[in-house]
């Protein structure tokens, strides 16, 4: 029985495939644990007082390592924001039941972010203000990043509107997508309003929201038409 052993060459072959996986292991963990130290500052010290050589050896990292996953503290900042609404976008859209009314399955999607932005206002409110504050030709990676997932809801919106309205459980006064943006708006200017209340309260916000949606769903015409 000819028994084969492993070669130099084959050696280097699996520790050449092997490399860039650990690299990347590597690089993840730095980038985890940049992203936790950068959170951990800005709610001890909030954001303006917050500084890269403090998250940096927080997180036991160089300086400079800290640039390697933002351009700046702004940046850190967003891409918090990013992974956590990601997961959570993942999450509540994977529960999400079919069945619901329209304005209650708006609601399931609306309403942990509510929970969300509440939970650290200060990082909040600076994620939100980021996300109007740049031209469209000059927006840095992670806000980007932030544009383009609401880009993606705003596309889930439109599909659950175009499947109502295929149904005929929605009238078309627009196209989906325009509709999406109005709804999309709706929950953007309440929540920013909201967060700017001195305690908000995630009840408080949900049942305005669902208020402000109804609104719009059923329109501002009178209830019955005149004479």
């Amino acid at each position: 029985m000819i028994v084969e052993t492993p070669t130099d060459s084959d050696s280097a072959s699996e520790s050449a495939h092997a490399e860039p996986g650990l690299r990347e292991r590597r690089k993840n963990e730095r980038r985890r644990r940049v992203l936790e130290a950068a959170r951990a500052v800005f709610l001890e010290h909030g954001y303006e007082h917050a500084t890269t050589r403090e998250i940096a050896a927080r997180a036991d990292v160089a300086v400079g390592t800290v640039f390697v996953y933002a351009r700046d503290k702004r940046d850190l900042l967003m891409a918090i924001v990013n992974d956590d609404l990601e997961a959570l976008t993942d999450t509540t859209l994977a529960e999400l039941d079919p069945a619901l009314p329209f304005l209650d399955r708006l609601m399931a999607l609306f309403e942990p972010r509510y929970r969300y932005w509440v939970r650290d206002p200060e990082i909040s409110a600076v994620a939100l203000a980021e996300t109007t504050a740049y031209r469209s030709d000059d927006i840095p990676g992670e806000t980007a990043r932030f544009l383009r997932r609401r880009e993606a809801m705003i596309g889930k919106l439109a599909d659950m509107i175009d499947a109502e309205q295929r149904a005929g459980r929605m009238g078309r006064p627009d196209d989906a997508r325009t509709m999406a943006l109005f709804i999309m708006g709706i929950y953007l200017a309440h929540v920013r309003f909201w967060l700017g209340e001195n305690a908000p309260h995630v009840e408080t916000g949900v049942t305005r929201l669902r208020r402000q949606l109804n609104l719009a769903m059923t329109g501002l015409g009178p209830a019955h038409p005149p004479a």
